[in-house]
């Protein structure tokens, strides 16, 4: 003997279940993670260049500049050396930095900005691999609500530092 379904019941089973916008959300970030990250760090990137270009070099980072603008490698080491105490990754990094990109407030912060957001992508990876994307998501956003954000978009080695 079979049951008949009553055309309210039918009806009813062919309408699409409504779920909450955060669970809708969460259910989209979990399908596309890598528009997630792409999201993220483009948005990472704007706020980022945005500091960096409303503001001026400070005394360490002129002195760095001043470094970087040596005409050979050599001469951009010895002169922070004198200048500056940081190890000398920074200081070649720069040094070619200037000498592609020019000394302006945001080229000579590129560096710095690049090592933050390639540290942002490793907490990411790093919480998403165990507790899914959203949870990831969450992670990789935590360091822009520190103090450590303004690494970020300062001319020194912190900013690369984070990203190693």
């Amino acid at each position: 003997m079979s049951q008949l379904a009553s055309p309210e019941a039918s009806a009813a089973a062919r309408e699409p279940v409504r779920r909450p916008w955060p669970s809708m959300l969460y259910l989209w970030m979990e399908r596309h993670p890598v528009l997630v990250v792409l999201t993220l760090s483009v948005v990472y990137f704007t706020v980022a260049i945005a500091c960096a270009a409303g503001r001026p070099l400070w005394f360490d980072e002129i002195l760095t500049l001043q470094g970087a603008r040596q005409p050979d490698l050599a001469s951009t080491i010895r002169t922070l050396r004198v200048f500056d105490g940081m190890p000398p990754m920074m200081d070649v990094m720069e040094h070619f930095v200037v000498r592609w990109w020019g000394a302006g407030e945001i080229a000579f912060r590129l560096p710095a900005i690049a090592g933050f957001w390639i540290m942002s992508l490793c907490v990411y990876r790093f919480v998403a691999r165990s507790a899914g994307v959203v949870f990831g998501a969450l992670a990789m956003l935590l360091p822009y609500t520190t103090s450590s954000y303004t690494y970020a978009y300062e001319a020194r080695a912190y900013g690369i530092l984070l990203g190693f």
